[in-house]
This record gives structure tokens, sequence and C-alpha cells, in this order.
């Protein structure tokens, strides 16, 4: 161990990466000297050096090095080389740490990763040696009057993690939730998340289970490396089992909340028979209207500016009025988002008098992605991003599901902690709640699109192509969702 650390030190002396085979790379990080104005001080271009987990092909370096002390062959330093770096990934697997002299600190933290903490100062870069920072004002300095600046508001700002400052719970009780939040506080180093137990009491029953002979001249000695043995080795592995067991019954249990309210969602009654007028609410740019028959075909695009800055009431008045006589429409779709609830104040105003005339607030989540997306602009080529919106939210009254299913599952907002779960596990799980609900659903074939054919089973790219050639419909690119 010390003499690897020994190497990897010489030969950073002279190289700016070393790579040990099979672990990782240390790498050097050069910063330019630097000129601090408010303190007038000049300091020295430094040298740090970092670690990058994803090199670990041999280039030879650290072989040669070997090579060149035991005077050995190539074949027979790569053994040594390999045999040491085995022990010290075992010891940093059993440990949870392990030291590099003269070089910094490796830690295996619970998510299985590796963390490295350089020593400061400890590397000698030739280059750089003798360097000190030094103190120069300028010729015409005057002394600058103080500032002092006051917050607005005087009172302490309520922090995200607040409530975990001082939390304590027994582990069979910890909420999933909580232990994402505890976990990802952590990640932001703002938390830090141990695990409390009575030292004392755990000692006591482990000398009364192994000690036999309490008059043995070595007792000191087996309760001295009994109390070695629980703190280095035993309760940090322990400590890292319980985390990554709780973490990963979280994620399973985030998974299935946000499955369940996808299914949920996307189970949403339609409401038949009614011809629609989505309306995509906002203050600057204008509410956005699209007016839509009953099976979600766009009948017209329309923009109207009821709220600040222009406040133009009467004339938006006047053309919802003359759009819902010119197509006959009956049901108001008002998106929940930014101005929502002026929207739908100045809606019920305008529509008040008219009979048979209704109006629903409907989820935006995810429209905005979806009107973006390069699948909104094949479909409405002709259309903004903002005018597509209008069309989704009018449409996800109409038929909940085919519009739904166009966008990312992750991107419509019904889960926790989702940038936080195992991504691959939640894609899956919502690829996989998608088609169920698809396939207990059921699509009139003659009227689907290609975003809710993929999720047939049964249906390949290949035979929906062929399915929407023969409707008339050209699409090229189609990808298919992650099958479970």
């Amino acid at each position: 161990m010390i003499e690897l650390a020994q190497h990897i030190e010489v030969l950073l002396l002279e190289n700016d990466c070393v790579i040990v085979p099979g672990f990782g790379g240390f790498v050097a990080h050069y910063a330019p000297a630097t000129h601090v104005k408010e303190e007038s001080l000049f300091l020295p271009p430094t040298r740090t050096i970092g670690f990058n987990p994803q090199l670990k092909l041999n280039d030879g370096v650290l072989v040669q090095s070997y090579m060149a002390v035991y005077d050995t062959s190539f074949a027979d330093a790569s053994r040594i080389v390999e045999k040491e770096v085995n022990e010290f990934i075992s010891l940093l697997h059993e440990e949870g740490k392990a030291h590099l002299e003269n070089i910094g600190e490796i830690h295996y933290n619970i998510y299985g990763n590796y963390e490295f903490i350089p020593y400061d100062y400890k590397l000698t870069t030739p280059s750089l040696y003798g360097l000190d920072s030094f103190e120069m004002h300028e010729l015409a300095a005057l002394p600058q009057k103080e500032r002092v600046l006051i917050p607005l508001n005087p009172e302490k700002e309520k922090k995200t993690y607040e409530i975990y400052y001082a939390f304590k719970e027994k582990i069979k009780y910890v909420k999933s939730y909580q232990v994402l939040a505890m976990n990802r506080g952590e990640k932001e180093g703002i938390l830090s998340v141990k695990l409390d137990y009575d030292l004392d009491y755990i000692t006591g029953k482990l000398e009364e289970k192994i000690i036999k002979n309490s008059s043995s001249f070595v007792k000191e000695y087996v309760i001295l490396s009994l109390k070695d043995a629980l703190k280095r080795l035993i309760l940090p592995s322990i400590e890292r089992e319980i985390r990554a067991e709780l973490t990963e019954n979280a994620d399973d249990n985030a998974i299935e909340v946000f499955k369940s309210n996808l299914e949920n969602l996307l189970m949403t009654r339609p409401i038949t028979g009614y011809r629609v007028l989505g309306f995509d609410p906002a203050f600057r740019t204008g509410c956005k209207l699209a007016c839509l028959d009953e099976r979600g075909n766009l009948l017209h695009i329309d923009v109207i500016y009821p709220h600040e800055p222009k406040n133009d009431k009467e004339g938006a008045r006047k053309k919802i009025l003359e759009l819902i006589s010119k197509y006959n429409l009956n049901l108001i779709a008002i998106g929940n988002g930014t101005a929502s609830r002026e929207s739908e104040e100045f809606v019920a105003q305008t529509i008040k008098d008219l009979p048979n005339v209704y109006y629903t607030i409907v989820s935006e989540a995810g429209a905005s992605v979806y009107s973006a997306s390069k699948e909104a602009q094949k479909e409405f080529p002709d259309l903004e991003v903002q005018e597509r919106s209008a069309v989704s939210i009018g449409r996800r009254t109409i038929d909940p599901l085919s519009e739904l299913v166009k966008i990312d599952p992750k991107s419509i907002g019904v889960g926790e902690y989702q940038h936080d779960v195992n991504s691959k596990k939640l894609t899956e799980g919502l690829d996989f709640t998608v088609s169920k609900v698809v396939n207990n659903v059921g699509v009139n074939i003659n009227t689907a699109s290609s975003f809710i054919l993929k999720y047939i089973s049964g249906l390949t790219t290949a035979s929906i192509n062929k399915i929407q050639k023969f409707k008339g419909v050209s699409y090229t690119h189609l990808t298919l969702p992650t099958k479970r």
C-alpha cells in the first residue's frame, strides 16, 4: 500500500496523469496565478490532484516504474501492481476509506462511488517550487468607505432542509420520502446523515459473546481489537448496508407512487360530444386559443389579450363569443399555468349568459415539453410553440390518453424525487405503466396516432409505419419504449 502511494507520488512529479490499472487515474489540474484585488494580493499558480475512476486502462506508466525499482520484466511488474491494487481496493471496500501518503484520501460512499480528497500542499510540483504569494497595493489607492449591506428581509429565510437539521427517527419508521430528502441534502453538502446507536451496549454484548475467560492475560488486547474492529470495519460496513437498503426501498416506493399516479392520470375519462376551445393562459404574450371539433381536429388558431399589460378585456370577450358562435363550441378547456385564475374569472364572466357552454380547468403538465418537441413540429409545422400548447390542452379533455402518451412520462410531473431515484428503473416502470394502460383501454386503429400505436403489444416500428402509410400518414422516425 505504502509502496503504491510512493510510486504514484514520484510519477506525479513529472506526469499530469498516472493511471492505476483497474482502479482509476490521478490527474493534475493547473490554475494560473491570480490577483485578489480586494486584498491587493497576488497568488502563485497552483497544481491540484483529482481522481477519475473512468481511467482504468493500463498505459504502462505505473508498471514501468515498478520494473525500474525491481529490475524485472513487464509481466512480473504487472502482477505486482495488480496484487497491490487488489489489496488496496479490498481495504477501501472494507474500511470505507484508504490513505495514500502525501497524495490524499479516497472514500467509498454508500452509492458505490469513489470520492477523492487531495491533501493540500503535500505533493511538490518542481516547476512551482518556492513560489509564494505577495502583497502589492496600488500607488494611488485611497481608503474606501466601508459599505454595509442591509438585507431587505431581516428574518431568517426558511431553508429547504430545515426540518432535517435535528431529525431523528428509528430506522423501521423512516418514510421513503424522508430517506430521499436526506440523501439529496447530503449530496448537496447541506446535511450530514449518520446512524445513532449505543456503542457501549454493542461492545458489552460482543465482549460477553467472545471473551470466555475473563481472567486471561490477553483480555485487554482482545477488547482493544474488538473496539478497533467495530470502529473501523464492522459499524461502517453495517451503516453502508443499511443506508443502501433504505435508499433502494425508497427508490422502489417512489417509482411505485409515480406509476400509480401516472396510471390514474392516463385513465382519466374523456369528455365526448363536445367541440372544445383550448385556452392557454398568459399575461404579456397573450392567451392562445385553439378551436377543435369533437375528434380533436384543429379548426382555427387565435390569440387574445385580456390581461396586463394590454388589458383588452372587451376585445377578448368579443373574440371568444365570435369563435363560440362560428365553430359551435360548447366547452372551454383552460390550462392551469400562469394567469390561470385570472383567465378562469374572465371566461366565467364571458359565458355566464350563454346556455350549454361550459368551462373546465386542465393540467398543463408536460404541454410545453411536447409543444417544443420534434413530434409536435411534424404534427403542426405551421404553428408556434404556444399555439401547439393550446391544442394539447384542448385535446386533453377530448381524449386524455391519446394526448398524454405523446409526452415523456417523467415530464408530466406526477412523481416525487424523480431526479434522485434510479433513472433506468424509473423509465422502465413508467413505460410499462403506459403500455399496460394503452393495452387495457385499447385504441381505434383508424384514428390512432403513431404515438399511441407504439405502446400496443406486438406492433413493431415497421408495422406502425405500414399502418400509417396505408392511412396516408407519413411518419419516418419512431422510438419504441423500453420493454420490461
